[in-house]
């Protein structure tokens, strides 16, 4: 019999995605990582979408109006446990730039960095052509935007330790 784990990433205050030829990291494709050196994953450029939940991180592209939902839950196949992510966010401020960066999103790979409240962060690795997004500017005046962001990858997110 299968148990569903689904497992929820607490607290995120900030979510930082990056295309992922914009990351350089080192890692074995089919392990489940316990932790990754901060040293390992290198940005080579700026995130192409940051969402935070104030105003006291300045670079955001837009400001949540509540804590995301960061889930992940596994599944056997065919290489091993593959885990499918799900990050679900509404943004209210910044909802012309979170539309642009979503733009510049589209068929690409991505890997994203989430922080805790309490400043630890989580490094979300995607398997190649998995990544899809979905943005809903639900009201008709654009002040509020719904965000998800799917990924699988080989592993729930990675702890990121220095």
């Amino acid at each position: 019999m299968e148990i569903c784990q689904e497992l929820f990433l607490d607290d995120v205050v900030r979510i930082d995605v990056y295309r992922a030829s914009d990351v350089s990291c080192l890692l074995p494709a089919l392990v489940n990582l316990q932790s990754i050196a901060t040293t390992s994953v290198q940005l080579l450029a700026d995130p192409v979408l940051s969402l935070a939940l104030d105003d006291s991180f300045e670079d955001a592209t837009a400001l949540l109006k509540a804590s995301p939902t960061v889930k992940s839950g596994p599944s056997r196949a065919a290489q091993g446990m593959v885990y499918s992510h799900e990050v679900t966010a509404t943004a209210e401020i910044g909802i012309a730039d979170l539309t642009a960066a979503i733009d510049r999103l589209y068929a690409q790979d991505y890997y994203i960095i989430y922080t805790r409240a309490s400043g630890d962060k989580h490094f979300g690795f995607a398997l190649p052509q998995t990544c899809t997004h979905n943005l809903d500017v639900s009201d008709g005046s654009g002040h509020t935007a719904s965000l998800k962001l799917k990924y699988s990858s080989m592993s729930a997110p990675i702890p990121m330790v220095s």
